[in-house]
Protein backbone atom coordinates (compact mmCIF):
# COMPACT_ATOMS: atom_id res chain seq x y z
CA UNK A 1 0.00 0.00 0.00
CA UNK A 2 1.21 3.47 -0.88
CA UNK A 3 -0.81 6.39 0.48
CA UNK A 4 -3.81 4.09 0.98
CA UNK A 5 -3.69 2.72 -2.58
CA UNK A 6 -2.81 -0.88 -3.46
CA UNK A 7 0.01 -1.26 -6.00
CA UNK A 8 1.19 -4.62 -7.38
CA UNK A 9 4.59 -5.40 -8.86
CA UNK A 10 4.36 -5.65 -12.64
CA UNK A 11 5.83 -8.08 -13.50
CA UNK A 12 5.57 -9.96 -10.16
CA UNK A 13 8.83 -10.05 -8.24
CA UNK A 14 9.00 -13.79 -7.57
CA UNK A 15 7.46 -16.90 -6.09
CA UNK A 16 6.66 -15.65 -2.57
CA UNK A 17 10.36 -15.09 -1.91
CA UNK A 18 12.14 -11.77 -2.32
CA UNK A 19 14.36 -11.27 -5.37
CA UNK A 20 18.10 -11.62 -4.89
CA UNK A 21 19.50 -8.61 -3.02
CA UNK A 22 16.18 -7.75 -1.32
CA UNK A 23 15.50 -8.12 2.41
CA UNK A 24 13.05 -10.85 3.44
CA UNK A 25 10.61 -8.51 5.19
CA UNK A 26 11.44 -4.92 4.32
CA UNK A 27 13.57 -3.06 1.81
CA UNK A 28 13.94 0.68 2.32
CA UNK A 29 13.93 3.13 -0.54
CA UNK A 30 11.49 5.44 -2.30
CA UNK A 31 8.44 5.11 -4.52
CA UNK A 32 7.45 7.50 -7.30
CA UNK A 33 4.40 7.57 -9.53
CA UNK A 34 5.83 7.63 -13.03
CA UNK A 35 2.59 7.75 -15.07
CA UNK A 36 -0.95 7.77 -13.68
CA UNK A 37 -1.30 4.08 -12.85
CA UNK A 38 2.40 3.17 -13.01
CA UNK A 39 5.00 3.52 -10.28
CA UNK A 40 8.64 2.73 -9.62
CA UNK A 41 10.29 1.61 -6.38
CA UNK A 42 14.02 2.26 -6.03
CA UNK A 43 15.73 0.62 -3.06
CA UNK A 44 18.57 2.19 -1.10
CA UNK A 45 20.92 -0.44 -2.57
CA UNK A 46 19.77 0.14 -6.17
CA UNK A 47 16.99 -2.46 -6.34
CA UNK A 48 14.20 -1.49 -8.75
CA UNK A 49 10.69 -2.73 -9.34
CA UNK A 50 7.85 -1.43 -11.49
CA UNK A 51 4.32 -1.34 -10.08
CA UNK A 52 0.79 -0.75 -11.33
CA UNK A 53 -2.01 0.83 -9.33
CA UNK A 54 -5.00 -1.45 -8.81
CA UNK A 55 -8.63 -0.33 -9.13
CA UNK A 56 -10.26 0.93 -5.92
CA UNK A 57 -11.52 -1.88 -3.69
CA UNK A 58 -8.97 -4.42 -4.97
CA UNK A 59 -7.86 -7.09 -2.52
CA UNK A 60 -4.14 -7.65 -1.91
CA UNK A 61 -3.39 -11.18 -3.19
CA UNK A 62 -0.74 -11.48 -0.47
CA UNK A 63 -3.01 -10.47 2.42
CA UNK A 64 -2.95 -14.04 3.87
CA UNK A 65 0.85 -14.34 3.79
CA UNK A 66 2.97 -13.88 6.90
Amino acid sequence: MVDGQLWLADPPLGDHNPPQGWDENETSGYFVVTRGNQGLFVGDDGQQAKFRRTPGGSVDPNSGCE
